[in-house]
């Protein structure tokens, strides 16, 4: 990723994402960061944690809306 790009994906997310949100983001904002395009590195670099945690924590939210919709 490029100076360039870095700064694109800064301003993507402060577009789209109070100032000052912290990890872990809800259901809803992690699904809206990734409808404008960011992979799990991405949105992990923004908030400071790893695609790993991003990926887990996507499929901790999906897990319990397929429980929900039982």
């Amino acid at each position: 990723m490029t100076p360039a790009d870095d700064d694109m994906l800064t301003e993507r997310l402060q577009k789209s994402f109070v100032a000052g949100m912290n990890w872990p983001v809800d259901a809803a904002s992690l699904a809206a960061l990734a409808d404008i395009g960011l992979g799990d590195g991405e949105i992990g670099a923004y908030f400071g944690v790893t695609a790993a945690e991003v990926t887990e924590l996507r499929r901790r939210y999906a897990a319990a809306a397929r429980r929900s919709a039982k």
